[in-house]
């Protein structure tokens, strides 16, 4: 069942050259020899191995530093002089992943490189790749979409993100469902696999995970999952790698400086403001007088978003700024605030904690006019406190949004469970990539990006384009904003932005 390659051969050296390798039993060894029989007939089934070594931790299954010590001599397989065309022998049957590595039809004669036959033959136990966190296995193909006289070529993208994050396993999930889409589309031009690295939840992490993916056999794309915290870090280790790095969460103003990177925006930073407040605030409020609440105790964070209302008045009617130092509380602010009687209050602040705080100040003053804020604001505290708030959000809500639903659909068949912030983000980040990828053609990695950035892609959850000159996302038309309104502690979907203010909203 399992395919015969170098990588596996390296595998099987190690086990028995380095008995001294912790955690590595004679039971395993005996495991691979079986693995490695000539006679298909005698190599184990998915389902046995699963038996016989039990469900494992994808990060941490292999023995310590055994990952490393394959990668350095599968490293030594590359410098052996390339074969002779090789007759493929069609694809394998194990495994049910839809990262689908190649398809084939039986017989087919096809130029095979020396890094080809490694990274087919490294998947005899899905071997992680060193240092990422992150590993591919093969899948199982569909047949109907196998056609021509050879192998079609592959394409590969990353998903850099925090594995403990709850956001990342919705990453995972709508980018899988994209990639299964593209594998039962006949006319592909191309395989595509998906290879995920966990970042750990910080800098270095994701530093470390960046690189190993860009090193990573065929690697043609980064999907970066992260947070401001950890995606600064993975634009510059992707920048010095030189690959793409698509950004679908993360909205610092560090990613301001995109042209000068590899790294491009699927989402606004705050230095265009929060779109779908302030539309809410100028189409339906109309505010005559509203109040800025800049919480000082996050001031770089936020002055962008105080400067888009006070300097670049994108906020309708007059507005007066209330600003809060990190050791106050803000009771004074509200008391002015509701004496005053401003229509509109924007808090400019990023810690549900602090949030949660204006909002009981407000709450307790007896203020009734409109509150709104942005989405880093949303956490427990915050959620408890601010019924009636309305909430900017960069993602939409899949089962509520009419242009997700299918995609709704499609998740809750799969996994058996509604879609999570993020996932259809994810699922729109990938297929973005394929169409970029599909017009590189045979020189993806270099090209990609520059393909990319040449005309606007429509997505289910966003229209995705750049300026020409700064290649800054445009947060135009369909730019993938959404608001929300806290109702019984919990964030609920209204309506994209581009919809406020229409009948539907």
């Amino acid at each position: 069942m399992f395919g015969v390659g170098p990588a596996a051969g390296v595998l099987y050296r190690t086990v028995h050259e380095q008995p001294d390798l912790d955690g590595v039993p004679d039971a395993l060894a005996e495991t691979v020899r079986r693995c490695l029989s000539k006679d298909p007939r005698q190599r184990p089934t998915v389902a046995q191995l699963r038996q016989e070594l039990g469900e494992f931790d994808e990060d941490g299954w292999l023995p310590r530093g055994l990952p490393a010590l394959v990668a350095a001599r599968a490293a030594r397989v590359l410098e052996l002089p390339v074969p002779q065309h090789t007759v493929v022998d069609g694809p394998p049957a194990n495994g049910t992943s839809d990262a689908v590595t190649a398809t084939g039809t039986p017989g087919a004669v096809a130029p095979t490189s020396r890094r080809r036959v490694l990274t087919a033959g490294g998947a005899v136990l899905g071997v992680v790749a060193a240092g990422a966190g992150g590993w591919w296995r093969w899948g199982r193909p569909d047949r109907s979409a196998a056609h021509g006289t050879g192998t079609l070529p592959r394409r590969v993208i990353g998903l850099l993100g925090d594995r403990s994050d709850p956001s990342f396993t919705a990453h995972e999930r709508g980018a899988r469902l994209a990639v299964s889409e593209h594998q039962n589309d006949p006319r592909r031009p191309f395989d595509l696999i998906l290879r995920t690295a966990d970042d750990r939840g910080t800098a270095a992490g994701a530093t470390a995970a960046a690189v190993a993916l860009a090193a990573g056999p065929g690697v043609d794309l980064v999907i970066g999952a992260g947070t401001n915290a950890t995606v600064p870090a993975a634009v510059e280790a992707c920048t010095r790698a030189r690959i793409t790095l698509l950004v679908t969460r993360a909205d610092t103003n560090e990613l301001d400086g995109v042209n000068l990177t590899s790294a491009l925006l699927l989402r606004p930073t705050r230095t265009a403001g929060p779109p779908a407040i302030l539309r809410y605030l100028n189409r339906v409020v109309k505010p005559r007088r509203s109040a800025v609440v800049h919480d000082l105790s996050d001031a770089d964070d936020t002055l962008q978003t105080v400067r888009i209302i006070t300097v670049h008045k994108k906020l309708d009617g007059a507005a007066t700024l209330e600003e809060v130092a990190a050791d106050e509380d803000f009771t004074a602010a509200a008391a002015r605030i509701t004496a005053r009687g401003d229509d509109a209050v924007v808090y400019a602040g990023v810690h549900p904690e602090r949030a949660a705080s204006c909002a009981r100040a407000l709450r307790d003053a007896g203020y009734r006019g409109t509150r709104v804020a942005d989405e880093h604001v949303v956490g427990t505290s915050f959620l408890d406190v601010a019924e009636g708030w309305l909430v900017g959000m960069g993602y939409t809500d899949a089962t509520a949004d009419p242009r997700t639903r299918k995609f709704a659909a499609a998740h809750r068949a799969r996994y058996h469970a509604a879609p999570a912030p993020w996932a259809a983000e994810a699922y729109d980040a990938v297929r973005f990539a394929v169409h970029g990828l599909t017009a590189a053609g045979d020189d993806a990695r270099a090209t990609v990006r520059a393909e990319l950035l040449r005309h606007p892609w429509q997505g289910i959850t966003r229209k995705v384009s750049y300026d020409p000159d700064s290649e800054f996302f445009q947060a135009v038309e369909d730019s993938g904003a959404f608001l929300y309104q806290v109702t019984d502690h919990a964030a609920r979907f209204v309506s994209r932005a581009d919809d406020i203010g229409s009948s539907a909203t």
